[in-house]
């Protein structure tokens, strides 16, 4: 779960687009703890007039994750790809599908 300064600081950056101008933002969350967290910064967010769209991965595609990997979701297969997809410095494949890895 995201603590309270993180929250804060979050919801600090989106005052900040807003101020600049932006009137839509996203939110992409990659771990379940973080839900109810986000939920508050997002209506918080809301209330000084951005349009937020929070968008949870694990839950929201958890049935097509599912179809694609059997291995443990958290450090497993399906999040290791979807991070190296985007760049092979940010994540290390020869991790993925271990299931020793903590992700809490």
């Amino acid at each position: 779960m995201i603590s309270a300064k993180e929250a804060n600081k979050i919801f600090e950056i989106g005052k900040e687009f807003h101020r600049n101008g932006f009137r839509n933002l996203i939110v992409l969350n990659g771990h379940g703890g973080n839900i109810p967290s986000l939920a508050l910064v997002t209506e918080k967010l809301v209330d000084v007039g951005l349009n937020v769209l929070t968008i949870n991965w694990w839950m929201d595609s958890r049935e097509e994750i599912i179809k694609i990997s059997t291995l443990p979701v958290c450090g497993g297969g399906a999040e290791t790809s979807t991070i190296l997809a985007f760049t092979e410095t940010l994540a290390a494949a020869s991790i993925a599908g271990r299931i020793d890895v903590d992700c809490n």
